[in-house]
């Protein structure tokens, strides 16, 4: 199963169903299959949000979601579903997509 690296809060967002959309620079093939949601160590600066690191897990996986589908950058997605048990990617997380195990 693939991950993608999604920093905090917006990781935090999409597992509660509120952020609907991910907002990419290029669009992507792989819709309909159920992903990690891999909460990066960093949080998002711009957000303007007052999340902290103790609010919000980073540096795991913390979920699944998919994508419906694409328009361009923007990625739909839905089914979103927090992990019960966080886990840590055995490879290095990259910037988009990575195979964390």
């Amino acid at each position: 199963m693939l991950a993608l690296s999604i920093r905090q809060p917006h990781a935090e967002l999409i597992l509660r169903g509120i952020k609907l959309v991910e907002y990419r620079s290029r669009a992507t093939t792989i819709t309909g299959v159920r992903f990690y949601v891999y909460a990066c160590k960093r949080l998002d600066p711009f957000m303007g949000l007052d999340f902290t690191p103790d609010d919000v897990e980073t540096g795991v996986l913390v979920g699944t979601v998919a994508i419906s589908h694409c328009d361009g950058g923007s990625w739909h997605l839905v089914k979103p579903r927090r992990l019960r048990h966080l886990l840590i990617p055995i490879r290095h997380p990259q910037p988009v997509w990575f195979r964390p195990f």
